[in-house]
């Protein structure tokens, strides 16, 4: 699935058994509902 992401902060960490986790912070996350929408916001 593709999000939309506004003012996003993502920090990677390696947990205890060496694996990364990825934690994601955003002001917005919205669902991108098609592939036109994901190049408009990529564009502005």
């Amino acid at each position: 699935m593709d999000y939309i992401l506004e003012n996003a902060l993502i920090v990677t960490e390696k947990s205890k058994d060496n694996t990364n986790i990825l934690k994601v912070y955003a002001d917005r996350i919205v669902l991108a509902k098609n592939e036109n929408e994901k190049e408009e916001k990529k564009n502005a």
